[in-house]
């Protein structure tokens, strides 16, 4: 039930040195197949060819530079065999009307013989002319040190070494920890304990709403009426951008794993969340995660509104869990999940390339750091 990390620096082993020094260089699209074989040895799911190049291609903050915007590096430890590899993913902030172009640093893997080399990768990301900020939101505990000596700093917001969470279907949910924990419990003692865990969160959240909550079926034109009044309402904070095109892109690849819930008042959308299928096969968990929430007004009352439906409906759909990564929703005051779990590291990391976001980016109010930010929800 941890948060995947988007790296393969793991523990090191013992390897013989190599022969020859590695080179570095520019990776591209024509590198797919060595880099996802790289990543599948050193630990890393592999996303199909497709999935990969759309990280970049149809990515509104890369189709605007894309000549001057690298995909990221690999290592060769000879022309043609590749040993090492970093993504760099392009996006785009607002900051007190100023665009900000953020890289994001992720899927980091070296092969284990090659790991002496593999901060010549982390160079190329904080050497880049043209980003004003780097984020990275999927980092291990083994990498942690690498990201210190470059100086990168964790976020100041958010707990992003915590996850909080609701139990929503409380059987599954618990079967689901026992196989994690290979613990065997008799079939029929389960069921009092599960009950116990959902009335507990049934008390928790149990509200009714006067707005109009529902689910889209996808980001249409309301998302960006939503977008221009959240941007002039937080022009002070660091802000993702959130247009429909850019969230279409973002979730492309969900489609019915993505829940998009907004709360109205007289048609107009004044929150919204979104949340996305998160599963752990291998103990049979069914998990939903918080990808993002915005509201314009009304926040408590949308917050409880979307939570109470989101809670009912994955009762009805057999979702086990709703989680928050990095506590954002207690980040507003509102609501405290009952049950909250350790991450193995703190996951957000970031390094401002100018002195000014340098300075601003230290207090926590800047920031409206969520899933959305980095690859935790691509």
């Amino acid at each position: 039930m941890q948060i995947q990390e988007r790296n393969g620096l793991s523990s090191p082993v013992a390897v013989a040195p190599p022969r020859r020094r590695p080179s570095v260089r520019e990776a591209s699209f024509d590198d797919y197949q060595q880099i996802a074989a790289l990543q599948t040895r050193n630990g890393l799911s592999q996303r199909p060819r497709r999935e990969w190049a759309a990280l970049w291609q149809g990515n509104p903050a890369y189709e605007r530079g894309r000549n001057r915007w690298p995909i990221g590096w690999v290592l060769e430890s000879e022309p043609g065999r590749i040993v090492g590899s970093i993504a760099n993913l392009p996006s785009a902030y607002l900051w007190k009307g100023e665009l900000i172009r953020a890289a994001t640093e992720c899927d980091w893997a070296v092969d284990p013989e090659y790991r002496p080399f593999s901060l010549l990768l982390m160079q190329r990301i904080v050497n880049q002319p043209n980003a004003d900020l780097l984020l990275t939101t999927t980092v291990g505990a083994a990498a942690e040190p690498s990201y210190a000596a470059f100086q990168w700093s964790r976020v100041p917001a958010g707990r992003w070494d915590k996850a909080a969470f609701w139990i929503t279907e409380g059987r599954g949910f618990l079967r689901s920890a026992l196989l994690k924990k290979r613990t065997p419990l008799a079939g029929l003692a389960i069921y009092p304990m599960a009950l116990a865990l959902c009335c507990r969160d049934i008390f928790r959240v149990r509200r009714k709403s006067r707005l109009r909550i529902e689910r889209k079926p996808e980001f249409d034109s309301s998302f960006d009426v939503f977008w221009e009044a959240l941007k002039r309402g937080k022009r002070d904070a660091l802000l993702g951008v959130r247009s429909a095109a850019a969230l279409r892109w973002h979730f492309r690849g969900f489609g019915e794993n993505a829940w998009i819930v907004t709360a109205s008042r007289d048609a107009q959308v004044i929150a919204y969340a979104i949340f996305v299928r998160r599963d752990n096969p291998e103990i049979g968990l069914k998990r939903l995660r918080l990808a993002d929430f915005q509201a314009l007004e009304a926040t408590e009352e949308a917050l409880d509104g979307i939570l109470n439906w989101v809670v009912e409906h994955s009762r009805l759909d057999g979702i086990h869990m709703l989680e928050d990564v990095g506590c954002v929703l207690e980040g507003l005051g509102i609501p405290r999940a009952p049950y909250h779990r350790d991450l193995a590291s703190w996951a957000y990391y970031y390094r401002a390339q100018r002195s000014d976001l340098s300075h601003a980016l230290k207090e926590s109010s800047v920031w409206d750091a969520t899933s959305l930010d980095g690859d935790a929800s691509l």
